[in-house]
């Protein structure tokens, strides 16, 4: 996203018509790892499903239906952007195409960007299947971190606070969700191998 941002600066938002004259495919870069993100992530609170203890499994469950959730949302947004916005800008295609570009902070986009609200109640719910051992309380601690950025993201969203709303969560989900990644595929493969 910063290559992204210093290859190709957004601009303000003054109409369709001005946006797809200085369209660049490249505004769209960011996209192109965020739509598998969606079934990966949902791939992953599955694996916490079935790693969970039974007492534990209903949070991992709850994890799951929120990830279902933004998993739905953020796969149709980014298929949007880079199927639909990008085609038709390149077709010359502009009619109504404002109401679904990102580069529009009234569009469908950040309505449906949203879905990492949803993200980060999956982890909330999820964080409490770990805990037992050191690892496990970073990962809680991870994902709570992640977790409790969700009103910020409905709030700044809603009430249309811009970038500035978007800043700390996003920076919390930059930090947190690989660190915390890294340390399930850790705990993943630890329980593997007792299996085995």
């Amino acid at each position: 996203m910063i290559i992204q941002t210093i290859v190709a600066p957004p601009q303000a938002w003054t109409g369709i018509e001005a946006f797809a004259r200085t369209f660049q495919p490249v505004q769209l870069l960011n996209f192109v790892p965020s739509l598998p993100l969606a079934s990966t992530f949902l791939v992953m609170m599955v694996c916490v499903y079935f790693y969970a203890a039974e007492p534990k499994r209903i949070w991992a469950l709850l994890g799951v239906a929120f990830t279902t959730v933004y998993a739905v949302m953020a796969s149709s947004n980014y298929a949007i952007q880079l199927l639909v916005v990008r085609a038709s800008l390149a077709a010359g295609e502009t009619e109504g195409l404002g109401l679904l570009s990102h580069a529009n902070s009234h569009s469908v986009f950040w309505a449906l960007a949203t879905s990492y609200g949803y993200m980060s109640l999956a982890m909330l719910c999820a964080a409490w299947v770990f805990g037992a051992d050191r690892i496990g309380r970073w990962i809680r601690w991870l994902f709570v971190a992640v977790g409790v950025t969700a009103p910020l993201q409905f709030v700044g969203v809603l009430f249309e606070l811009g970038v500035a709303a978007g800043a700390l969560p996003g920076l919390v989900w930059s930090l947190a969700t690989p660190a915390a990644c890294l340390l399930l595929a850790v705990v993943f493969r630890r329980a593997d191998a007792v299996r085995a």
